[in-house]
C-alpha cells in the first residue's frame, strides 16, 4: 500500500527581491512500513519537501497523496524545561485534543517499552542528548501517527550517541510498524537506516536516483559491519559528487 506519493512537485521561494527554484518535478512514492532517507548536496531543498508533505507550505504545481497522520520530529528535541518528561511527550495530544486519559496510558506504555518509565518525572536538563532524543521521538508517537518525517533528527548528537540514537529510532519504528521519510546529509546513516534512498540533484532539485539497498532487515550497526555496505556508500557518494 502507498502512503505518500509524489507526482511532478515544483516549489518556489518568493521573496519581495527574488525567486528561488527550489524543487523541480520531484515525483517518489512510499509504500506502508518502508523507512526512505532523502539525501543530495546542501541546499537543495531536502527539508522543503518534508514541509510540503506535511502541508506547511503548498507545492507551485504537482500532488501529493498522503494517507495517514503525520508526525514531524525535528533536529533538535524542543522539549520544554519546565514541563516533565511525560508531559512533554503528552504536549501532542493535548494540541490535538485527543483523549486524554486514553493518551497518558499509551504514552506510559511507550516509556516502559523503550526504556524511560524511570525517567518520567525527571526534567529534560537532567537527561542525556541521546535520552532526549528518544523522548522526542516518544512524544511524536503519542498522538498515533502512520507516518513520521525526520528532518536530520540525530545531526544535533555526537557521532557515538548518534549512532546509538539511530539503533533505538530504528528498532522502534520497525516495532511500530511506521512508515519514515528522513532527511539526512550522512550517507553512511542513510545507508543504515533506510529501504531505499532517495538522491536529489542540486537546485532546482529532482529525483536524480532511488536505490534500494538489499541488507535483509538487518540492523543498523550490522549493516555497518555488512561487507556490501562499502559498495553502497562508493556509489552514492560518487552520485552526489557530481553536484559538488
Amino acid at each position: 500500500m502507498i502512503k505518500i506519493s509524489l507526482k511532478n512537485v515544483s516549489h518556489t521561494f518568493q521573496s519581495k527581491e527574488s525567486e528561488t527554484e527550489t524543487l523541480k518535478d520531484v515525483s517518489f512514492d512510499v509504500k506502508e512500513g518502508e523507512f526512505i532517507s532523502v539525501i543530495g548536496p546542501s541546499g537543495c531543498g531536502k527539508s522543503t519537501i518534508l514541509n510540503l508533505i506535511s502541508s506547511l507550505i503548498k507545492p507551485q504545481s504537482g500532488s501529493i497523496y498522503v494517507k495517514g497522520k503525520i508526525g514531524y520530529m525535528l533536529q533538535r528535541d524542543h522539549l520544554f524545561e519546565w514541563r516533565t518528561i511525560f508531559d512533554n511527550c503528552l504536549i501532542g495530544p493535548e494540541i490535538q485534543k485527543m483523549d486524554i486519559d486514553e493518551s497518558k496510558e499509551y504514552t506510559l506504555d511507550l516509556l516502559k517499552r523503550y526504556g524511560l518509565i524511570d525517567f518520567k518525572d525527571h526534567h529534560p536538563h537532567q537527561l542525556s542528548g541521546g535520552m532526549r532524543q528518544r523522548v522526542a521521538l516518544i512524544r511524536t508517537l503519542a498522538i498515533k501517527p502512520n507516518v513520521l518525517l525526520l528532518d536530520e533528527a540525530f545531526s544535533a548528537l555526537d557521532s557515538q550517541t548518534r549512532l546509538l540514537v539511530g539503533e533505538d529510532v530504528w528498532k522502534i519504528l520497525r516495532k511500530e510498524n511506521k512508515t519514515a521519510i528522513f532527511v539526512t546529509h550522512d550517507i553512511a546513516e542513510a545507508i543504515s537506516l533506510s529501504d531505499r534512498i532517495v538522491i536529489l540533484s542540486e537546485r532546482p532539485a529532482s529525483v536524480q536516483k532511488v536505490v534500494k539497498l538489499d541488507f535483509n532487515r538487518l540492523s543498523p550497526l550490522e549493516r555497518r559491519r555488512n561487507t556490501k555496505f562499502p559498495g553502497y556508500f562508493d556509489y552514492i557518494w560518487n552520485e552526489l559528487k557530481n553536484y559538488d
